[in-house]
């Protein structure tokens, strides 16, 4: 083998590690299932208006709520009469498209100085949501969710 071609393995397994790295960062550690998801949530949200850069890390006034019922099997309906779709994003958050808009958040959780889990899952970190449009969503917003029943 050629020292070209080692160097081109070389690049390709380190390449292939990093990505496999990346992929076991990128899951969140909360273990939130359907039926814990399910049901009746408030949605506390920020003021829209804001680009797809908005930060939701940093705390944000509520603007408004809305209540928000998840139901079997895919069924979200709010306050407001406006019916919709809900779906799970593997464990780790779930995705609203409501009236003219799509929330997304994860689930809470929080992780102990010795690495235990604990899944808070009647309530989200703060997500986003936007208005729905098939390109460049606008009006993007910070919202948290916390289930009431």
């Amino acid at each position: 083998m050629s020292s070209a071609s080692r160097l081109l393995c070389g690049i390709v397994f380190a390449a292939l590690l990093g990505m496999m790295a990346f992929s076991a960062w990128a899951d969140t550690p909360g273990n939130c299932m359907y039926e814990q998801i399910r049901g009746t949530w408030t949605f506390s949200l920020s003021a829209d208006g804001q680009t797809s850069a908005v930060n939701c890390s940093v705390p944000f006034q509520t603007a408004s709520t809305i209540t928000v019922t998840l139901v079997y099997p895919n069924i979200a309906r709010d306050n407001h009469g406006n019916v919709g779709f809900w779906t799970m994003i593997y464990n780790q958050g779930f995705e609203v498209k409501l009236g003219n808009r799509r929330f997304f958040a994860f689930s809470k959780y929080t992780v102990s100085p010795t690495n235990v889990v604990t899944s808070y899952c009647s309530d989200t970190f703060p997500g986003w949501f936007h208005e729905e449009a098939e390109y460049a969503p606008k009006n993007w917003g910070c919202y948290i969710g916390k289930r009431q029943d």
